[in-house]
């Protein structure tokens, strides 16, 4: 269904379909609930309860940025978003006042912007838009149903099939059987990088999806760190940029709700950081930023969460420049 036939459809007719219960799958279901009287989402994951990471958002342990436009659109869709996430915990203020940025040759200067920023981590995020989306009276929320096809044919999708041997809901809010056969008038699949959407086009008659890769061998590492005063830095975020080909090693940070500090190390080329806590710390050490310096005083709540989305090429060690580590922000 294009976005003008979309525009133009009566408020509140029909069944619409949403596959994946992520931020995508969350914000497009928040805006088809103007224009359908009923919308599910399905979810293949249980759905925790709080801010906890799920398996199905594998880079959920990682550092994540809201761009201020999309802050923009979350707040007109969610009225008072930004004031939960603030009474959350959630640190904010200028862009361009609480950000640091290290590139290549210098330190990049503070100024005023006029752009908002907030950083929180990626879990708070999610639940909070899962359970405003949740109070909306035409909306269901559906967890761990896996959907194995879509039902149609090349020229219109009316549901999708679900695997039959899972057909009881995980989450905890509900239970119910879910039928083999979901029938809709729209179907919106937000399930991720892993989505089967190509195949299942394919199984309806259409022309096999052709994809071309341009991989950098970027892999990166986080782990979570206890940032109480008085060793809370003096920014919301911090990174080291990453420009290549003369400099492969970088970091991004961000203070989070709970008085914690995200760290992602980022390693491009196959030049990845180890998972192990004391590699993780040699390749902050390595950084032409002292950010090894501040985690020293820091103590560390989880284990070294890696992740490197294709296979890496070997590679040596990184070449750095002459400029001179100046302080952590």
């Amino acid at each position: 269904m294009s976005a003008r036939l979309l525009a133009a459809r009566p408020v509140r007719s029909g069944r619409a379909l949403v596959v994946g219960a992520g931020i995508a799958g969350l914000l497009a279901a928040r805006v088809l609930a103007d224009r359908f009287r009923e919308v599910e989402i399905l979810e293949q994951d249980p759905l925790p309860t709080g801010p906890r990471q799920r398996p199905g958002v594998p880079q959920g342990h990682h550092v994540h940025g809201l761009t201020a436009r999309g802050a923009e659109v979350m707040e007109r869709l969610f009225p008072g978003l930004r004031d939960e996430l603030t009474d959350a915990g959630a640190p904010g203020g200028d862009f361009g006042e609480i950000v640091a940025f290290r590139f290549p040759t210098c330190w990049s200067p503070r100024a005023r912007t006029g752009i908002p920023l907030q950083t929180f981590s990626r879990p708070l995020l999610e639940t909070r838009l899962r359970d405003r989306v949740r109070s909306l009276r035409n909306v269901r929320v559906r967890a761990g149903v896996r959907i194995t096809g879509l039902i149609g044919d090349p020229g219109l999708v009316t549901g999708v099939r679900t695997r039959g041997e899972r057909r009881v809901g995980a989450d905890a809010h509900e239970r119910h059987r879910i039928p083999d056969v979901l029938a809709a008038d729209l179907v919106v699949d937000a399930s991720g990088r892993n989505s089967r959407l190509p195949d299942w086009l394919t199984e309806l008659g259409l022309p096999a999806v052709t994809s071309t890769v341009i991989d950098a061998h970027v892999g990166y590492a986080s782990r979570l760190y206890a940032a109480p005063e008085p060793h809370t830095p003096p920014w919301a975020a911090a990174m080291e940029i990453v420009q290549a080909p003369r400099v492969g090693r970088g970091f991004m940070a961000t203070r989070v709700e709970g008085d914690r500090l995200l760290v992602t190390l980022q390693g491009s080329g196959g030049d990845h950081p180890p998972h192990d806590p004391d590699g993780f710390t040699a390749f902050a050490e390595s950084l032409r930023t002292p950010l090894a310096d501040l985690l020293t005083h820091l103590a560390p709540l989880s284990a070294v969460r890696p992740y490197a989305p294709t296979p890496t090429a070997p590679t040596g060690a990184p070449t750095t420049t002459g400029c001179r580590r100046g302080p952590t922000g």
